[in-house]
């Protein structure tokens, strides 16, 4: 080379070669020759040699005419994501080539899409991608043919192609590194099938049974203070990958998977909430994914950390296996996406997995992608050993992509589950189930029995069956809808009691499969069908009760008797003077509002219950985190509506707490009206509405049944009921003292005012008859049980019209005139003689007797009386057993 002329800004020789220095600057800058197999680099005046030993240099003139160019029998192969240029031999390309097709190792294929992305979920995109071309060859070739562990990282970034497109059989990438595989050159590492030294651990070649059957060894519980010996949080760490084979690091996992939550920070100090034993967490949010686009492509592998272990000894970090739902086997099925837990057995589980490529999606020659895949839902499942609750299994990431064609906000998913196996709860809950269903079996068919033995006499009557059915389905909706409840109440609490309220893990909650749903296959499956399910037969069954109150009926016997007689002006006759009718009014308007009275207050109810679960923040009891973790995570009841995107309540957990603190408020409520209230400050209303009946002197009969009802003896021993205030007042002293005649309706019962009433078909035929009459009714219109008509209750709760008129509204506007008000009068009159002949038993044929044979046996059966052949009614003693027909 010619001596240069140009001299240095600082008088500082650049010398190649082997130079002899004494310290001091040359006048000059000296250039010398380069040796053999380099060249000179005018850029840095220096002497380059060829980027592979197998290159040739090849002179040309002038010094810019060198270049470096393969031998023969060599490709020159380059790859400026992995900073190589490298000749390979035609030989290894040929191999390579015989394998697989070169001319689709480029080619990236997508087909997770939207429908609002592409219009349908079937659509299908390919397109060379520039990534693939970049890497494929070179990382192939070299990886095939491994020499030292300098071809590691070429390995590295054939498994991260692979990893990037599914590990789809019919992929280059995937191809050849099975084949590399199935060389058997390398033996297998840590004891893992799939796992192989000088190669990536993409996936595992056991059985996903037996994978996700793995136990580690350390032992959980909710309380690690309070549990020596055991760990009560769970620690992982995550290995990063670029692209290009080159490892990033090892770091503690925080915050990793739940990429782009705005609440979230891969810097955060301390581990998130769900890395507690046993807290699952939901969290649904939204990404931009224009914000990501920026990112490097990067790939993990994730290990959980057993702190039984010490470091450095083996079996500290355990592999935790991927499930890839966007996996498809060789026949194009999607086998990782199941709907039953036996489903599993097929499944294909990779080790490593990405979050966010928006590379691979970049067409070569270009700088922006044309598809962008990420993980729409990640999904970490914690499950307890069978054996013992305390031990899990190697956990479960499942991951599900989605492919976009532009950037946008999409929503996410980051959902972790901690269960345990449930066969055995399942087991006795269908034992328990089955069960009860017997149990309420039997009591259908006893109260199926005991109406018919109260609704049917000795004659066969039309519509029987028909009615006999519809009683059968009433009782079996009001029994079906209490073994529900039961059930689910009983079932729920065990969970609570064993998961919320422990701390050393005894159990974990069934895991939630949203997904599920559609197919019946997930746990909370039957909860959802079962308590809609009471919920109507508890409805269909009230409202079945208030058709029966609105049949009732219903008629007041006043026993008042005129008080003198009047001389009637017009006649010159003496006449009885007329009775006043207020006291029936004011019977029937309390016998209207004792309807409406409960055992409990709804108000108060509500509010004491609301009270509890946000004033007292009880709410979190139903958060499906026990109880011991509930100090190391950030929940508060009043910041639940929040949060609910990360912790939402669970539903065994939230059905028992409500309806524990539910049943508790209303058990209260009757406790303190029983026990305190009804004893010291009041009495029952029911027996206070008694009381007034008798003060007024109005006896209350009324039939619920064809042929059963309730019979509330109310004449008072009082001549007179319609007197002054004086009068009532002395009356009542003189009772006080003993100086009347009793209550009673026999003096075998002298306390006794409450009779439940079975009467004979004779009887209620005379009834009906004198009870149509009164109506207006000309024959039987309608037909019930006995082919009577069941007559609506004679009175209506805005009625201002005396009740004991049994006369319907749209009657009283149908016949307006005063004859039929006369009539109406007379025939009532009627009525009242014949009930009242009848209980007091002055009827020769209509008898009735006091029915003594109840047994403590046929009191708790709640067995009526073989009426079919009787020939008298009878009276059966009851305290306040007419309660039955209110909504109490």
């Amino acid at each position: 080379m010619s001596r240069s002329t140009l001299r240095l800004w600082n008088e500082v020789a650049e010398l190649t070669g082997t130079v002899m220095q004494d310290g001091g600057f040359l006048a000059e800058k000296e250039c010398v020759l380069c040796s053999n197999a380099t060249f000179a680099d005018s850029m840095s005046n220096t002497c380059q040699i060829c980027p592979d030993p197998a290159m040739v240099l090849i002179e040309a003139a002038g010094v810019e005419g060198h270049s470096c160019a393969c031998g023969d029998g060599y490709q020159l192969v380059s790859s400026v994501r992995m900073g190589v240029q490298m000749c390979v031999l035609r030989q290894h390309i040929d191999v390579i080539s015989s394998k697989i097709t070169l001319s689709t190792a480029s080619q990236m294929t997508y087909s997770s899409f939207l429908a609002e992305d592409t219009g349908s979920t079937d659509s299908v995109v390919s397109l060379t991608s520039g990534l693939l071309d970049d890497i494929f060859l070179f990382a192939a070739s070299d990886c095939y043919f491994y020499q030292s562990e300098r071809n590691s990282i070429s390995c590295q970034a054939l498994g991260n192609l692979c990893v990037l497109q599914h590990f789809a059989s019919n992929a280059p990438a995937c191809a050849v590194f099975e084949l590399i595989q199935r060389s058997g050159r390398s033996a297998t590492a840590n004891n893992v099938d799939g796992w192989y030294f000088t190669l990536p651990f993409l996936s595992y070649r056991s059985p996903a049974s037996s994978v996700l059957l793995t136990p580690v060894a350390m032992k959980m519980s909710f309380d690690e203070a309070a549990h020596s010996g055991t760990a009560d949080h769970l620690d992982f760490v995550l290995a990063s990958y670029h692209v290009n084979g080159t490892l990033i690091g090892f770091r503690s996992l925080t915050n990793e998977l739940a990429y782009c939550h705005p609440g979230s920070s891969v810097n955060a100090v301390g581990s998130p909430p769900w890395m507690r034993f046993g807290v699952s967490v939901l969290a649904e949010y939204y990404c931009d994914l224009t914000a990501l686009q920026s990112s490097v492509l990067e790939l993990h592998e994730l290990f959980l950390v057993d702190r039984v272990k010490n470091d450095g000894e083996d079996g500290r970090y355990v592999p935790v296996p991927i499930q890839n739902l966007n996996y498809r086997d060789s026949n194009g099925l999607l086998v990782n996406q199941n709907t039953r837990s036996a489903d599993s057995a097929n499944d294909f589980l990779s080790h490593r997995f990405f979050l966010f490529d928006g590379e691979s999606g970049i067409p070569s020659g270009e700088s922006a992608p044309k598809v962008i895949r990420y993980a729409q839902k990640i999904t970490l499942t914690v499950k307890a050993q069978t054996s013992d609750s305390q031990l899990i299994y190697t956990p479960l990431l499942s991951i599900a992509y989605v492919d976009a064609l532009t950037p946008r906000s999409v929503p996410l998913v980051f959902h972790v589950v901690y269960a345990s196996d449930t066969s055995s709860f399942w087991s006795f809950a269908v034992a328990f189930f089955t069960v009860a269903c017997i149990l309420a079996g039997c009591r259908v068919l006893l109260q199926t029995f005991n109406w018919k033995r109260r609704s049917t006499r000795n004659v066969q009557v039309d519509n029987a069956v028909c009615n006999s059915i519809v009683a059968l389905a009433m009782y079996g909706a009001s029994n079906f809808a209490a073994v529900c409840f039961g059930v689910l109440f009983v079932l729920c609490n065990y969970f609570f009691l064993f998961f919320t309220l422990q701390s050393n893990g005894v159990l974990l909650l069934p895991e939630v499969n949203n997904a599920a749903l559609a197919d019946s296959r997930d746990e909370y499956y039957s909860f959802r069908v079962l308590l809609p399910l009471a919920f109507s037969c508890q409805l269909a069954s009230v409202m079945n009760h208030i058709y029966r109150q609105t049949q009732l009926q219903l008629f007041f016997v006043d026993w008042e008797k005129p008080r003198a007689t009047v001389i009637d002006i017009d006649s010159a006759k003496p006449t009885q003077a007329p009775i006043s009718v207020w006291r029936m009014i004011l019977v029937t308007n309390e016998w209207n509002e004792l309807q409406t009275v409960r055992k409990t207050s709804l108000r108060f109810t509500l509010v004491a219950v609301l009270f509890l679960l946000y004033g007292c923040e009880l709410q979190s009891l139903a958060l499906p985190i026990p109880r011991a973790q509930m100090p190391y995570v950030a929940v508060s009841t009043t910041a639940v509506s929040s949060q609910a995107t990360d912790l939402q309540l669970n539903l065994y957990l939230r059905f028992a707490n409500v309806s524990f603190w539910w049943l508790l408020v209303c058990l209260a409520q009757r406790i303190w009206k029983w026990l305190i209230y009804e004893r010291y400050f009041d009495e029952p209303r029911e027996q206070l509405f008694i009381d007034l009946c008798t003060v007024a002197k109005v006896s209350c009969f009324f039939l619920d049944e064809p042929y059963h009802g309730y019979y509330l003896h109310c004449r008072s021993p009082h001549p007179f009921a319609d007197g002054s205030m004086g009068e009532l007042v002395d009356q009542l002293r003189q009772e006080e003292a003993g100086l009347t005649a009793g209550r009673h309706l026999d003096s075998t019962l002298p306390d006794c005012q409450t009779f439940e009433i079975f009467v004979t078909r004779k009887w209620k035929r005379k009834f009906h008859a004198l009870y149509s009459a009164v109506r207006g009714e000309n024959g039987v219109r309608g037909r019930g049980a006995d082919g009577e008509r069941l007559i609506q209750r004679s009175f209506s709760p805005k009625r201002a019209t005396p009740p004991t008129l049994p006369l319907q509204t749209v009657d009283l506007k149908r016949h307006s005139g005063v004859s039929t008000t006369d009539a109406m009068v007379h025939n009532a009159g009627q009525l009242r003689d014949f009930l009242q002949a009848f209980i007091e038993n002055q009827d020769e044929k209509f008898r009735w007797r006091i029915y003594r044979a109840h047994t403590w046996l046929t009191r708790f059966l709640d067995l009526p009386p073989d009426m079919t052949a009787g020939r008298q009614s009878l009276f059966l003693p009851g305290s306040l057993s007419f309660r039955i027909v209110e909504l109490a």
